[in-house]
């Protein structure tokens, strides 16, 4: 996959991003090797000794006397870690993930994703089901309970700051982000004015938010979710009938934001991929189109649903979400660079 340039475009706080900054390359996921998300703060580090392999035995049995340094693949995970590290400044990141098809993984990749961030970043990353009727992505994240809504945080009277937010969220401590559930009876409809309001109060108190975005396009809300947007992560899985709604999703884009937003700014996860071959196929479809797509293998234990343990999930499954925070996060601007 070819690296795509981005566009410079002046910025306001979820206002829609844009310095020059060189996107993530090719994406090496499908022959990556493990990273363990419970040790993600191993990542932080610039230099370090491997920790694995032939290098690690040399290192233990030498007592510390002889540190190689890390692998192709463990550089190859610091190097995603540090992009997804891109600091935000002067704003609030959007970050919206969508798919016109049910069933593609769009809230699994949206969990996912934004957990990646968490266990990454140290900033306040916020997991915002955008549903404008029912939505399920704290089912994936939080345990079962009572949660308030985005209805109900939209409807808030002032908010002096992240402590008063806090309670109209849920926190995931395996995540290590905070997330706001949509309503699970679908009895009243979020609103434009309501999701303007959602936006303003996160914006003023996170740094970064992943959207699990409505997958009807044309509801007034989800317009306002994919108007603000800094970044569009569009899901497909490697069926005929999700592709050719992809490209449309695409398509949809391409009238609302521009042709530089879609080929700079968004991004195509091929969801659930049974092998590269299979993802590859899918995959030149999207390329053909000058817009950057990454592959997310088929892991068993996200495909039963419900609350997701990184300990359960493939360690190549976990070094595909890796490369897709990779991805995105080089994508944010970074203030006084060209």
């Amino acid at each position: 996959m070819a690296a795509i340039e981005d566009e410079v475009i002046p910025l306001d706080r979820f206002s829609p991003a844009g310095d020059e900054s060189p996107s993530a390359g090719g994406s090496e996921a499908m022959g990556a090797r493990r990273v363990v998300p419970s040790g993600f703060e191993e990542l932080l580090a610039v230099r370090r000794p491997a920790s694995g392999g032939w290098r690690r035995a040399v290192r233990m049995a030498s007592l510390g006397l002889i540190r190689p340094g890390p692998g192709a693949q463990e550089r190859w995970r610091i190097e995603q870690a540090r992009r997804a590290r891109t600091p935000i400044q002067g704003r609030c990141a959007l970050v919206a993930v969508l798919a016109r098809k049910g069933g593609v993984g769009k809230s699994t990749v949206t969990a996912l994703l934004a957990s990646t961030f968490g266990l990454l970043r140290a900033d306040a990353v916020v997991a915002l089901d955008a549903a404008v009727e029912v939505g399920n992505l704290a089912d994936r994240l939080t345990v079962e309970g009572a949660w308030l809504t985005t209805h109900d945080l939209a409807r808030a009277g002032e908010l002096e700051g992240r402590a008063d937010v806090s309670r109209y969220t849920t926190c995931d401590p395996q995540a290590r982000l905070e997330v706001v559930a949509a309503p699970l009876d679908g009895s009243e409809l979020l609103t434009r004015v309501q999701a303007e309001r959602l936006l303003g109060v996160l914006a003023r108190t996170h740094n970064l938010v992943v959207a699990d975005v409505g997958s009807t396009l044309a509801e007034p809300a989800t317009a306002l979710f994919l108007e603000r947007a800094e970044q569009a992560l569009v899901v497909t899985t490697t069926s005929a009938d999700a592709v050719r709604l992809a490209c449309r999703t695409l398509d949809h884009l391409e009238r609302l934001r521009g042709r530089e937003f879609v080929t700079g700014r968004s991004c195509v996860v091929v969801n659930a991929a049974p092998d590269a071959r299979a993802a590859e196929q899918v995959g030149q479809v999207f390329a053909g189109r000058g817009v950057a797509w990454l592959p997310v293998r088929f892991d068993r234990h996200l495909a039963r649903g419900g609350r997701f343990d990184w300990a359960l999930i493939g360690p190549q499954v976990a070094d595909d979400y890796l490369a897709l925070a990779g991805l995105v996060g080089a994508r944010f601007p970074v203030e006084g660079m060209a």
